[in-house]
């Protein structure tokens, strides 16, 4: 829990950062931004609840709809990125960093992937969806501050790029990086489809079992 609540205080500076990113710039690509890192801290605080009054992998039932609904938020939250990725391509809008804010980006970025990777191996041995879900957006939120440092990067070459490169770039690495993080949520949504569909069935056989045994031992009973 309390590695929980790091990464989802991290999550929520990295929003602010974007956020006051928006502001400087009064760019609609960091508002966007921002709002992408806001929703995914929603998402975490969510599992970071259920976790602190739930036994990790107790009610799988719950953890696997938890699961899936975040598989749903990240496909939506990604379409809704690359809508706002391929207007900024098309429009060829150029921001300009100072050499400060590209490098705490870039420090925002490792640092992301750092807690990505902790997370993937700390929470390896558990039997666990909604462990497995934190896991996963962890590394949705790594990828996704790619697109951001790409931009303060690409910044700083813009004077020694024609447009058809800086789209390019541009096009090639988000096209990268949102697709992986769409396949992450396409994932989780459809893991946690067949994870539902095992438990009832599951369900519906104990029922069943328990349902025949009952009759063979009013059976029993009756010939006696």
């Amino acid at each position: 829990t309390f590695f929980l609540y790091g990464t989802f205080f991290y999550n929520a500076a990295y929003g602010s950062f974007q956020l006051f990113l928006a502001l400087s710039h009064n760019s609609i690509w960091y508002y966007s931004i921002a709002a992408y890192y806001t929703l995914l801290a929603i998402m975490r605080f969510s599992l970071i609840r259920y976790s602190n009054s739930h036994v990790a992998g107790e009610d799988m039932f719950e953890e696997l709809q938890r699961f899936r609904f975040c598989g749903r938020m990240l496909l939506f939250l990604t379409a809704a990125l690359a809508a706002v990725t391929f207007y900024r391509t098309v429009d060829n809008s150029e921001i300009l960093h100072s050499g400060a804010t590209s490098v705490a980006l870039a420090i925002f970025t490792v640092c992301s992937f750092a807690f990505s990777i902790i997370n993937i191996v700390r929470y390896k041995k558990f039997n666990s969806p909604l462990l497995y879900a934190a896991k996963l957006i962890s590394f949705a939120s790594a990828l996704a501050s790619m697109l951001s440092l790409e931009t303060a990067i690409i910044g700083h070459f813009a004077d020694k790029l024609s447009d058809a490169a800086y789209r390019a770039i541009n096009s090639a690495n988000s096209f990268i990086v949102l697709t992986v993080i769409a396949y992450i949520g396409l994932f989780m949504l459809t893991k946690g489809n067949e994870g539902l569909k095992k438990l009832s069935l599951e369900k519906s056989d104990s029922e069943i079992n328990i349902s025949s045994k009952a009759d063979d031992i009013s059976d029993e009973a009756n010939e006696k």
